[in-house]
């Protein structure tokens, strides 16, 4: 892949920033992500859009989000990366703002990434913080405001400039796990840095729920460690559902 020779500078679309959100049967999640991007839209002076794009929900998911005029729901194959790619086909906006249905961003994310563009980011988020009160989690969150690539994850939302993510090919649809590392290791070998911004994302701690948080540490740990080796991606997934207990 050959470097691009000028900056990823401003590029002209029709929306400034298209959030885009992948999601299979979260009709639980869905509303409350709903209210916080409505309010972020309502602070931010620029134009943009929201996409949803469900892999095949059947509990209701695209009836709450249809009911909404303001929002597009896209239908797609059941596949993270293939639902995020098949939403930024059919963006507007300048900037992906690629955002999970279990988190919740800061009430002014849009304006912070529309700023952080604006000065000369190309790709970055926020850290996190884990809606739950047990202590192992807050040093999980504690980890997220160190910027390194081993503390990133789509959990804690990824924006990019529409130039930058064509020119990285997009999420890789091969991947079935570790789909956003893939992306900013490929943004890293293009030179791009990650903006770590103000602010955190609060996550969802539903993955922990009747499980240990050693037993979800360590599922991660061999999850990365095996990506980080070029393990094949369902492979990796395998393993980390078995591990999970999924």
């Amino acid at each position: 892949m050959t470097k691009l020779s000028n900056p990823y500078s401003l590029q002209e679309s029709k929306l400034d920033i298209s959030v885009i959100v992948p999601c299979i049967n979260e009709v639980q999640e869905i509303p409350a992500l709903l209210r916080v991007l409505r309010e972020a839209g309502s602070r931010f002076d620029g134009e943009w859009e929201l996409l949803i794009v469900d892999g095949g929900s059947t509990d209701g998911t695209c009836a709450v989000c249809e009911a909404a005029p303001e929002i597009r729901v896209i239908k797609s194959a059941p596949s993270r990366a293939v639902q995020m790619n098949v939403g930024a086909r059919e963006a507007q906006g300048t900037v992906f703002y690629f955002v999970h249905a279990d988190t919740r961003p800061p009430i002014d994310c849009l304006n912070g990434v529309w700023m952080a563009y604006q000065n000369g980011s190309h790709l970055g988020g926020y850290a996190f913080e884990m809606d739950s009160q047990r202590k192992m989690l807050a040093f999980n969150s504690y980890m997220t405001k160190f910027n390194v690539m081993s503390t990133r994850g789509g959990d804690q939302t990824i924006f990019v400039c529409r130039a930058l993510f064509e020119e990285l090919g997009g999420f890789s649809e091969s991947m079935k796990i570790m789909e956003e590392y893939d992306l900013l290791k490929k943004a890293k070998r293009q030179g791009v840095s990650y903006h770590l911004m103000e602010g955190q994302t609060i996550v969802s701690a539903r993955k922990y729920e009747g499980r240990s948080w050693l037993h979800v540490q360590l599922a991660n740990t061999v999850a990365m460690l095996l990506w980080r080796i070029g393990t094949d991606s369902e492979k990796i997934k395998g393993v980390y559902n078995r591990m999970l207990g999924n």
